[in-house]
């Protein structure tokens, strides 16, 4: 089996390397070992990810962080072209990079016969092309891969959004959850969901319970006080306008809600922003 050497892919040093590569037809990258950490994100198309025993299906939008002694290769499916984006940098990085910013929680780059996978939001997957493409055009220095690994982890670790996490969901509905998360544009409501969601209310509601243990409501509700949390605290809007641009006709029960939330009321929220406390 091939092994690739960090020394031959940055032989003048370079911090980092950044490179794109499609495979068409039956086209295929041999199954190889490195000694060093990599990145790899589906650009475009499906294809085969294999390892020393066994093989994984891998579709636009997946993102894989691979380890130094994680043997792998690619293998095209579609004959239009399977194409991958690619961040490699020395093992001393990662190991830097681990010991500053990653938990034991953190599953990228863990150790194990095979690397991690995650498939991406579409806004997710774009966010992570559009720092690959600047890293490409950046110097190859210590600093642009500190940066973009940073960016990446921000984007990858999935956060809380609305009071769930939105890799918890399947597809159809993470990016229904998405559009209602825009930050602008009108206040969410269920049908506004639903209808994004293409499907019954039934089967988003459903669907919701299983996945996040949450109801549509509750998760509309989140981003909605969400909204109003922002309002209070960036700008000097009258708090029955906030109130009623998020979605709360009723301003008395605007502040049951917001005070159950946050545990003030929406004035009193308001004026500690404006203390920084």
């Amino acid at each position: 089996m091939l092994t690739i050497l960090w020394k031959h892919v940055a032989p003048k040093g370079e911090a980092y390397h950044v490179t794109s590569l499609t495979l068409k037809g039956r086209a295929h990258y041999h199954v190889h070992g490195h000694d060093f950490p990599e990145l790899f994100l589906v650009d475009q198309g499906t294809g085969i990810q294999r390892f020393r025993h066994g093989s994984v299906r891998v579709n636009e939008g997946d993102v894989v962080t691979v380890c130094a002694d994680q043997a792998h290769g690619f293998k095209a499916c579609t004959p239009e072209g399977f194409r991958y984006l690619n961040v490699a940098f020395p093992q001393a990085t990662l190991e830097r990079f681990r010991k500053s910013y990653l938990t034991k929680e953190d599953p990228f780059w863990r150790e194990g016969p095979e690397p991690w996978s995650q498939r991406l939001t579409p806004a997710k997957t774009r966010t992570l092309q559009a720092l690959i493409n600047q890293l490409a055009l950046a110097p190859r220095d210590q600093f642009e891969i500190d940066r973009f690994l940073l960016n990446l982890i921000h984007e990858l670790r999935h956060p809380l959004v609305g009071g769930i996490r939105l890799s918890d969901l399947p597809d159809w509905l993470r990016a229904a959850c998405e559009r209602a998360l825009a930050p602008f544009g009108p206040a969410p409501s269920v049908a506004d969901l639903v209808r994004s969601a293409c499907r019954s209310h039934e089967h988003v509601s459903r669907t919701f319970m299983r996945c996040t243990g949450r109801t549509p409501t509750e998760f509309v509700n989140e981003v909605r006080l969400a909204r109003a949390a922002h309002g209070l605290s960036m700008t000097d809007q009258a708090i029955s306008r906030i109130a009623l641009d998020c979605g709360f006709a009723n301003l008395g029960h605007f502040y049951r809600q917001f005070r159950a939330r946050y545990g003030v009321t929406p004035r009193r929220y308001r004026v500690m922003g404006t203390m920084g406390v």
